[in-house]
């Protein structure tokens, strides 16, 4: 980029800042708080014939689908607010969406709508005991910090990325590359390192999901990502089936979560672990060089 297109560019990424920051309105504010009231009201609405699926034996599984989906709404408005898209809070520094941003907010949606459901059945069932003596069993915590340190190691091994200079004949590939699989290069931004950005949040798409981080292999399908993808999708609907039976016609205070298999986990556990090995290895290491 010569002198006399920078200043421009800097002005319109100064412009494009001014509005991203501005993108939180009241509205959001009013959104959020909303939500989080309803979360608690259906939380606590005893068992009726009145309300449609609040009499027994399904209470409990529905106010648990309906606090997760509110939950999960709370989820789309921060996103939404920060970012100005409604996918935001999967979308990363670089404008794509991250596969394991997705983990984590899957797994704390699961784990928190749970644990939130059966505090509030707990008051109602008996006011009297301690309604967060819950006992979370080992392997859902082994899951929940899978998902984290999944998530903290690929930043931290594309923060390294960052380091790399992409040649521009590698650049030039990666243009040719998206044109045939009918993508637009006109969205790519400049790039952080070896690691292909784009220009907005809006440009980020459920695609980016499965294809390649770095400059040259964005236009191309990333199998590790797919295999962790389908993985986590699995096991994540496997548990939540375990906690909708143990809220469907409970009568009494709920002391635990349910437990999931230990080999489970460790299938998980393998699967992102090849995952971050394969992002931590650069796609071509000739096409690159230190910064």
């Amino acid at each position: 980029m010569d002198a006399a297109t920078q200043p421009a560019g800097g002005a319109q990424s100064g412009r494009s800042g001014k509005r991203q920051s501005q993108t939180w309105r009241g509205l959001h504010t009013l959104a959020l708080l909303t939500l989080i009231v309803l979360i608690f009201v259906v939380g606590l609405i005893p068992s009726n014939k009145v309300i449609p699926g609040f009499d027994k034996p399904a209470h409990g599984l529905v106010a648990w689908l309906i606090i997760m989906f509110l939950l999960a709404l709370c989820f789309v408005v921060i996103g939404k607010g920060m970012t100005g898209v409604w996918e935001g809070l999967l979308v990363d520094s670089r404008n794509k969406m991250s596969l394991s941003r997705l983990q984590l907010v899957l797994w704390t949606l699961l784990v928190l709508s749970a644990l939130l459901t059966i505090a509030m059945f707990n008051i109602r069932a008996d006011a009297l005991a301690n309604p967060l003596n819950i006992d979370v069993p080992s392997q859902v915590w082994g899951l929940l910090g899978i998902s984290t340190a999944s998530f903290v190691t690929a930043v931290t091994i594309k923060s390294q990325k960052k380091n790399l200079n992409v040649s521009p004949e590698a650049a030039q590939k990666t243009t040719e590359a998206l044109k045939k699989v009918g993508d637009n290069p006109k969205k790519l931004a400049e790039s952080q390192g070896a690691l292909v950005a784009f220009e907005r949040p809006r440009d980020a798409s459920v695609a980016d999901l499965f294809k390649g981080d770095e400059v040259i292999s964005a236009a191309y399908l990333d199998l590790g990502k797919v295999q962790v993808f389908f993985f986590t999708l699995i096991v994540v609907f496997a548990y939540a089936a375990e906690v909708g039976t143990v809220l469907y016609g409970t009568q009494e205070t709920i002391k635990a979560l349910p437990e999931l298999s230990t080999g489970i986990v460790a299938l998980l556990g393998i699967s992102h672990a090849g995952y971050l090995t394969s992002k931590a290895v650069p796609s071509n290491p000739a096409d690159y060089e230190r910064g």
